[in-house]
């Protein structure tokens, strides 16, 4: 493993580099807003299976939420060395195959490798660790928090949208297909992958992962 910083003299043109911003906050959007309207789910999932209660429902969220949480460095490291384009891709993938496998769930088990095992690690690959990596090294030093800021907005507008959008397919089509369609939004992600194609810059001595 090696020291990644953000390079300081390989920013990319105007037009990367706002095709990188905006594909960036989309990404963000999606991801981070969908995950806080997953509550809206347990009352119509727990009424419709009889063998998920608020317990497991409530587990296979916990689930989600640690799973991110270890997983982030990981997703980190990996697109350093094989690229961010390549670990979103796959977390949007991830993403999409929890929110299907959720859909289609009978038992508390699946519940909890859609919700929990899946969803979490896809979102440790398409939010903030790898996400904001990718838009910085688009930018000059002296517009990169700027453009930063504009890609984390994006989550936070995804986090305002996300509960009327999920209300409204839940109430109109039934929490199945409202996930089916939550997925299917999902895979943009995977569409707006190359536009944050790119590895850091190893600068720096070599470091164990201990170190």
């Amino acid at each position: 493993m090696s020291v990644s910083a953000p390079p300081h003299h390989t920013a990319a043109s105007p037009r990367a580099a706002q095709l990188a911003l905006l594909a960036g906050a989309i990404i963000t959007m999606i991801a981070l807003g969908m995950r806080h309207a997953f509550g809206l789910f347990l009352e119509p999932v727990t009424q419709a299976l009889p063998n998920v209660d608020r317990e497991s429902f409530g587990f296979a969220i916990a689930l989600h939420n640690l799973m991110w949480g270890l997983a982030q460095p990981f997703a980190g490291m990996a697109a350093d060395r094989f690229g961010s384009a390549r670990i979103i891709l796959a977390g949007g993938i991830l993403y999409g195959a929890g929110l299907w496998i959720a859909s289609s769930s009978t038992s508390a088990v699946s519940l909890s490798v859609g919700f929990g095992l899946l969803i979490g690690l896809g979102l440790s690959a398409t939010s903030y660790a790898v996400v904001l990596g990718a838009v910085g090294r688009r930018f000059a030093p002296e517009r990169r928090s700027t453009a930063l800021g504009i890609a984390s907005l994006g989550g936070s507008l995804g986090i305002f949208l996300s509960v009327p959008l999920t209300m409204t397919l839940i109430d109109g089509l039934g929490w199945s297909v409202a996930l089916i369609g939550l997925a299917s939004l999902s895979l943009l992600i995977c569409f707006l992958s190359p536009a944050l194609a790119g590895r850091a810059e190893e600068t720096g001595p070599a470091q164990s992962l201990g170190e």
